[in-house]
């Protein structure tokens, strides 16, 4: 009953505010309330009770029509109204999106690696002074710039993917839409669990953010007695750590876009007039 009273809520910001309009309200919610309970009677579900009162009320220039009412040159609109099942495939295809995202995010991060290891592997203070290199430059060149264009060609298709992905639902960041009743429920539960894997990724993102600067703390304290490999293996260590803390924090910030999305608050509140 509070998604059918929300959906008049909504339905009639469209007309102006006076004793006509609010007398009719109250009558076409009786009326509604009414078509509820004699579709509970007949075995429907909640949700299936909702949504064909909702149906049956058409859009608000009908109602106003019918009731001799004047929109004054306002914009209506027919509310969507979000069941179960959307709400799912919402979630979980944004979900996996985001993963997407990060790791997209993530290879593009950690692509060089390859290239600065191999080429600290060139240098001829690999261990000591005046040691030959261990590898080659053509070496470096068929290992390392492949690898490089590898990860960068995956982590663009990742992040391409994960764009494309979305666009099924990108509607619900534009528009006004009702919930069903157990959809509610669900959004609700999921948001709860999510706020917990919120602060879950943060904390894994600034611990690997901490364990990654470790490796350099130490190179730089002991500098001169750290040999070049050493080094280079601090540095990529460092990109990695620092990369995948990016992937978390980046997966903790989509998360909480999208049950913005669903939940219709902060910057997506422009489409949502009263809270169901």
């Amino acid at each position: 009953m509070d998604t059918i009273k929300s959906y008049f809520e909504h339905l009639f910001m469209a007309l102006p505010v006076n004793g006509e309009v609010k007398r009719a309200k109250e009558e076409l919610l009786g009326i509604a309330e009414d078509r509820y309970h004699e579709l509970k009677d007949q075995g429907k579900s909640e949700n299936e009770a909702i949504g064909t009162v909702i149906e049956e009320f058409g859009n608000i220039d009908e109602l106003a029509s019918e009731l001799g009412i004047s929109v004054n040159g306002r914009k209506s609109y027919r509310e969507h109204f979000m069941e179960k099942k959307e709400a799912e495939n919402f979630l979980n295809t944004y979900e996996k999106a985001d993963y997407h995202l990060g790791l997209g995010i993530f290879l593009l991060y950690i692509s060089p690696v390859m290239l600065i290891f191999l080429g600290l592997l060139n240098s001829r203070s690999t261990w000591y002074n005046d040691i030959s290199p261990i590898v080659s430059p053509a070496f470096i060149v068929c290992l390392g710039v492949p690898f490089l264009l590898v990860l960068i060609a995956l982590g663009l298709c990742l992040i391409i993917y994960s764009s494309f992905s979305r666009r099924p639902y990108r509607y619900l960041e534009n528009e006004r839409f009702v919930t069903a009743y157990d959809a509610g429920v669900f959004i609700n539960e999921k948001h709860v669990q999510q706020q917990r894997q919120f602060v879950f990724r943060i904390m894994i993102a600034v611990t690997l953010l901490v364990i990654g600067i470790v490796p350099l703390v130490f190179m730089g304290a002991f500098y001169d007695g750290v040999p070049v490999v050493i080094r280079g293996i601090a540095v990529d260590a460092f990109m990695v750590m620092y990369g995948l803390s990016i992937m978390f924090f980046i997966l903790a910030g989509m998360s909480q876009k999208r049950f913005k999305i669903i939940t219709q608050t902060g910057r997506f509140a422009r489409k949502r007039l009263v809270r169901l």
